[in-house]
């Protein structure tokens, strides 16, 4: 287990990085709400429990002992990092991830 989420940490490096960058650049911060992201989408006004880190990647924490994950995806086409499934944004889901997964996806930006 250990060997698989340092191999996904580093496969992010160069990400992270590119992100400490600009953030250390304009001092927009590199977790921040999806308001701040998507203003002009209404339901991500009231999002909690989701967060960008960065501009293309959407983090939806689990916090039920079900394994259930809840959230919204904005405008664009969504890919789930750790699986490779596609989503269509403008929607909510609900999907059940087991202990090694939770919702992790990145947006193809146009």
């Amino acid at each position: 287990m250990l060997r698989y989420f340092t191999r996904l940490k580093m496969s992010l490096m160069p990400y992270i990085y590119a992100n400490a960058v600009e953030t250390a650049r304009t001092g927009i911060p590199f977790m921040r709400g999806m308001a701040l992201e998507f203003e002009e989408d209404e339901n991500c006004a009231y999002l909690e429990r989701q967060y960008m880190f960065g501009e293309r990647m959407l983090v939806a924490p689990i916090f039920n002992e079900d394994g259930i994950g809840k959230f919204y995806l904005p405008k664009g086409t969504w890919t789930d990092y750790l699986t490779g499934e596609v989503f269509t944004g403008e929607k909510w889901y609900q999907r059940y991830y087991d202990y090694m997964h939770l919702p992790f996806l990145s947006v193809r930006i146009p």
